[in-house]
């Protein structure tokens, strides 16, 4: 169930977005508060700050990050870029929002945000936990036959037989 919920019921959206505005996704209503530089031991790159609201209304302040690394050159010579996905992790699916680059447009400097919502993907890891617990249960029920027939054995082999005394 956990998987085809998983592929199913996944949502994706690419939006952009600028400074304070808001974007209603997956139910929750996420706003970007703002963009900054960002500095690591062999990286820069932007963060960025965002709003997340459920429907309960409680705030959830998450950051994401675009990397770049100046010494991992591909071949095409240019520099490594990743990204630093902000997760949410609720009972009822996790929150991915991943930042991509800069663009200008008619209201000012904005940013591509990718969206992704995968409902239900906890499911897969209480399946995963079944699984365990049955293999767990089929070697226990395995060990438990193996020693009663240990048990059996030396009390048959005592035995004598009949006509033999």
């Amino acid at each position: 169930i956990g998987a085809v919920s998983e592929v199913g019921l996944r949502q994706e959206q690419t939006v952009r977005m600028t400074q304070g505005q808001s974007v209603t996704f997956a139910g929750r209503t996420i706003s970007l508060v703002g963009v900054g530089h960002a500095e690591g031991p062999n990286h820069f790159g932007d963060r960025a700050q965002f709003s997340v609201q459920a429907g309960s209304g409680r705030e959830r302040l998450i950051s994401a990050e675009r990397r770049i690394y100046p010494g991992a050159v591909g071949q095409d010579q240019r520099p490594q870029t990743t990204s630093e996905v902000g997760i949410i992790s609720r009972l009822d699916g996790d929150l991915y929002l991943a930042l991509g680059g800069p663009s200008v447009g008619p209201d000012g400097v904005g940013w591509t945000v990718r969206l992704f919502c995968n409902p239900l993907v906890h499911l897969s890891w209480a399946g995963m936990a079944l699984l365990a617990l049955g293999g767990g249960l089929a070697l226990a029920a395995l060990a438990w036959g193996k020693a009663r027939v240990r048990a059996a054995v030396p009390a048959a082999a005592t035995a004598t037989p009949e006509g033999a005394a």
